[in-house]
């Protein structure tokens, strides 16, 4: 069963296993994201949310945003790479929310200072490697969102970007208990294949808290979670919590499995 089908009916069926509701998808189409965020940068804050763009010489070249290793108490540094898609340059796509346009955050990209929202500062901030750099695509940073036609070209591009990395990294933002709780489980989970399902419904305290992580905003926005779906791997991130795709994947199925035999 694929993914977005697991977790849809995991969270629908929140009711039954959980004693929860489900949120359900709502479906848009993933350049509108682009457009209304950059509505609303216009609109409300002043302060430039764009580093300075060099062109993108053709239809086949895309930039990657270089992260810099992690620093105590130094701000988040980038630099912009280019590069030819068909290259086959090796890079990871981040998949996550936008979030609000209210507070922005400093980060350097190329000795300037840039502007950036609170849930991707907090993605930049728990991505960084210890001593590597990280090259990721990320569409707030690697598009210039100011210039339209570039944007337009970039959306139409989105899905073989993100089908082309060689990991997505999906973002769900800062972690609580609960999320703790989630990651703890997932990457423990202790029911083999072979167990019943009984053995697994009856452990609530861990359905609770993946319930409660799979209904996360970032679940109920189709169009995000549609960038993670087809990549040839996926990494879930929450705070400094991490699972494999594979790993919840299997999770999920057992879930599911349990939850069809008879009680």
């Amino acid at each position: 069963m694929a993914l977005s089908n697991l977790i849809n009916s995991i969270v629908e069926d929140g009711q039954q296993f959980y004693q929860q509701g489900g949120p359900g998808l709502r479906r848009k189409n993933s350049g509108e994201r682009l457009r209304r965020s950059q509505d609303q940068n216009d609109k409300g804050n002043k302060r430039c949310e764009n580093p300075v763009y060099f062109p993108l010489q053709d239809s086949d070249e895309i930039r990657l945003l270089q992260l810099h290793p992690k620093s105590w108490g130094e701000r988040i540094r980038c630099t912009v790479k280019h590069v030819k898609f068909s290259d086959g340059s090796p890079y990871e796509a981040l998949s996550y929310m936008w979030g609000s346009a209210g507070m922005l955050y400093p980060i350097t990209i190329d000795k300037s200072e840039v502007y950036v929202r609170e849930n991707l500062q907090s993605a930049l901030q728990h991505l960084r490697l210890e001593s590597e750099i990280r090259e990721l695509w990320i569409d707030a940073l690697c598009i210039n969102q100011r210039n339209v036609h570039e944007r337009n070209h970039q959306v139409a591009q989105m899905g073989m970007i993100y089908n082309q990395a060689t990991r997505v990294v999906v973002w769900l933002g800062a972690s609580d208990t609960t999320s703790l709780a989630a990651f703890q489980a997932l990457n423990n989970w202790p029911i083999q294949a072979s167990s019943t399902g009984a053995e697994i419904i009856r452990v609530n305290d861990q359905l609770l808290a993946i319930h409660s992580l799979l209904s996360r905003n970032y679940w109920k926005r189709l169009w995000i979670v549609q960038e993670f779906l087809n990549s040839r791997d996926f990494i879930v991130w929450c705070g400094n919590d991490s699972c494999f795709g594979v790993q919840m994947t299997w999770v999920m199925e057992q879930i599911m499995s349990a939850s069809k035999e008879p009680q």
